[in-house]
């Protein structure tokens, strides 16, 4: 078992890592993607911004029944890094959404560099309000705020789909690091396909499969879950995620194959994500 000792080392050097990164394959052509933001966070509930690897994203889409009519959704996108390596999936929607101005214009920024605007779409929104949940069926959380607003989210991503009402599309939720596992089970909705730890980081990772003929209804309704805390913590949407190694090896979208649309709020558009 890992001492307390090898924890601390292990991040410090991947914080060096970062900043190496940054430094020389990432500041020299615009780009802002490892570097750490946690101390502008404006909202209470999030947990900031940290890169999540090429690797680790590879890991867990590996495997997965991918296609054009597929679309992913990263809820608390940050800086855009996981739309960034998920764009190489072959999507037919690629998104991101995040609460914090200043992460959505590095993102969107980051996208423009890449020449993704295209293919990427980053939405400035809450996500425990955000109303168009049911336009995806792949979603990524990576432990992006506290179990509170997580519960909120997934009552209202539940609420979308039950709207939408479409109980014979297949949903996944692709949950890495700390998730709100009670609130999927008693939805009563989803299956545990994969359960294991990430071998690029140790977070754990947990990807759900929705059952067939779900009945969204019940599964909006099942979290129960109004908020027990101050309205303002309710008010949260995102940071991103975690990571630490960075190979990119794109799968079948490339990165003159898309662009950023950038949307404001809870406006409505269709087009091809990350």
């Amino acid at each position: 078992m890992p001492t307390k000792l090898n924890i601390y080392v292990k991040r410090y050097l991947r914080y060096v890592e970062y900043l190496l990164r940054w430094l020389i394959l990432e500041k020299p052509r615009g780009l802002d993607f490892s570097m750490r933001a946690k101390s502008a966070i404006s909202i209470e509930g999030n947990r900031g911004y940290a890169l999540t690897s090429r690797k680790a994203v590879e890991n867990i889409l590996r495997g997965l029944p991918i296609g054009k009519g597929d679309s992913f959704l990263d809820i608390g996108c940050g800086k855009g890094g996981v739309l960034w390596f998920g764009s190489a999936f072959p999507f037919g929607r690629v998104a991101g959404i995040e609460v914090e101005p200043h992460l959505v214009e590095i993102a969107r920024r980051n996208m423009q560099v890449l020449h993704l605007e295209d293919r990427i779409e980053v939405i400035a929104a809450n996500a425990v309000t955000f109303e168009h949940y049911g336009e995806f069926n792949f979603f990524f959380l990576f432990n992006p705020f506290d179990a509170e607003i997580y519960r909120a989210v997934l009552t209202q991503v539940f609420s979308c789909l039950a709207a939408r009402g479409d109980a014979d599309r297949t949903v996944w939720l692709l949950c890495y690091g700390d998730s709100n596992a009670a609130v999927i089970e008693n939805s009563g909705c989803f299956e545990l396909h994969r359960n294991e730890t990430c071998p690029y980081r140790g977070n754990s990772v947990r990807i759900w499969k929705s059952k067939v003929g779900c009945h969204w209804g019940r599964a909006s309704a099942a979290p129960g879950a109004a908020l027990n805390g101050d309205s303002a913590r309710s008010q949260a949407a995102g940071a991103d995620v975690i990571a630490d190694d960075s190979t990119v090896r794109p799968n079948s979208a490339g990165p003159g194959e898309s662009a950023l649309l950038t949307r404001e709020g809870n406006q409505s558009h269709h087009h091809a994500r990350t």
